[in-house]
């Protein structure tokens, strides 16, 4: 129990200073394209570590199918779902703060 709550805090924590530097971006005139180019990189290597982790995780399921079951139950196969989880996450996280980016460029830009 004691584990969950300090796991709950930390993830709150996080959040909280993901929120705190995209207040910042947004009040900084010179930091936004900063963070642009850093979360545009982030999104393309989650891009690309996604698609690798399924190729990997294709190949593991089709070496299951064609008879090499020891391989597939290894401990290999759960690491390639957690990267790919893990992957999947980064590359949906940095497209939806480059949004939020965007758009509070262009209210800046209306203003």
């Amino acid at each position: 129990m004691l584990a969950s709550m300090n796991l709950l805090k930390s993830l709150n924590a996080k959040t909280e200073v993901r929120e705190m530097l995209l207040v910042d971006c947004a009040t900084k005139r010179g930091t936004m394209g900063h963070q642009l180019k850093k979360l545009r990189a982030q999104r393309k290597g989650g891009f690309w570590g996604t698609i690798s982790m399924l190729t990997l995780s294709l190949a593991v399921y089709l070496r299951y199918l064609m008879g090499d079951h020891v391989l597939s139950s290894s401990p290999v196969s759960y690491q390639l779902a957690v990267y790919l989880g893990m992957f999947a996450y980064y590359w949906e996280a940095s497209d939806r703060k480059i949004q939020l980016l965007l758009l509070i460029k262009h209210y800046r830009e209306e203003d």
